[in-house]
């Protein structure tokens, strides 16, 4: 999220203004999923997650939660493929999102 945004959410004090401003600039404050899939995001999100990481480890042999660099990557490729294949949600991974991020 831009910071801009991060500090105009923090002034306000209504949750009807927040959402009022959330929806304003949703697609810039929310890239990862479309309004209109969001309730639906919110509700598996955890489970999508969990799941995912879950695939990954018995794939991988992944103990002890010790996660080679780079396994976010699959972790959430696997998250959009289930999120697509399940939920109908068109899912952005954070590497989507903040394209001038790099993830290990």
């Amino acid at each position: 999220m831009k910071k801009e945004h991060y500090e105009a959410l923090r002034s306000m004090s209504s949750e009807a203004e927040i959402w009022a401003y959330a929806e304003k600039y949703w697609d810039e404050i929310f890239p990862e999923v479309p309004r209109e899939q969001w309730e639906t995001y919110c509700a598996v999100k955890d489970e999508v997650t969990e799941r995912a990481r879950e695939d990954i480890r018995e794939r991988w042999g992944i103990e002890n939660d010790k996660w080679p660099l780079g396994s976010c990557h699959f972790i959430w490729g696997r998250m959009q493929q289930i999120f697509k294949d399940e939920y109908g949600i068109d899912w952005k991974s954070p590497a989507e999102c903040e394209s001038d991020t790099h993830y290990d």
